[in-house]
């Protein structure tokens, strides 16, 4: 039995009933329009690493730039994160138009070893964290990850978890939605207060279906 490549001017074959040979193809492997890398790779995400960054000083820090348009998903963790005073620390998106600051559907909440909780909202960012009150500061380093998925055109959901090692230990979440009104193009931290320690570092995802 063969089976006939036609993807060239001199048609291959594969023998399969004698002895397995492949004939008449040109060099560098299979003929376009049979199998080739483009058909391999169709509906494969590729999953691309931005570089650790140390936040140890000031309130922004970019972490992904020339974010390709066909994004549909990126991330984020953060290590042993503080700031130096009570805050929010959130991830803020940007389109070609500049950075989106406001109309962040963002939410998240804590609770800790003695069962209470509490929410809070916030409009200028996906909120990282969730400061447990006057527990938040220099002293609380916290650690989480984080994703964001584009749903429908450029809507965007996100969720994430957070553990603040506090003298009482917390446990956060925050999830929410924006719609940024164009493609994304770069992701970056933005902090209410002064980074003092920690390291964060993003990722994003292109292909997929």
């Amino acid at each position: 039995m063969a089976i006939v490549l036609d993807g060239s001017n001199a048609a291959g074959s594969i023998n399969l009933g004698t002895n397995g040979t492949i004939s008449n193809l040109a060099a560098g492997g299979l003929p376009d329009g049979s199998v080739d890398r483009d058909t391999l790779a169709a509906n494969i995400s590729k999953r691309i690493w931005g570089s650790t960054i140390d936040t140890t000083s000031g309130t922004d820090h970019v972490l992904l730039s020339s974010i390709p348009a066909d994004c549909n998903r990126f991330g984020w963790g953060v290590d042993q994160v503080q700031i130096d005073t009570n805050g929010d620390l959130g991830i803020q998106m940007s389109t070609s138009g500049g950075y989106v600051t406001s109309n962040y559907k963002s939410g998240g909440g804590w609770m800790r070893t003695s069962n209470t909780c509490a929410v809070t909202h916030v409009s200028d960012a996906f909120i990282s964290c969730t400061p447990p009150s006057s527990d938040w500061g220099a002293s609380t380093p916290f650690t989480g990850n984080y994703e964001a998925n584009r749903v429908k055109n450029n809507i965007w959901t996100f969720t994430g978890s957070t553990w603040f090692d506090a003298s009482t230990e917390y446990l956060g979440w925050n999830t929410g939605w924006v719609d940024i009104s164009g493609a994304l193009t770069a992701i970056k931290l933005h902090s209410e207060q002064t980074l003092t320690s920690g390291a964060i570092r993003a990722w994003y995802e292109i292909g997929g279906s």
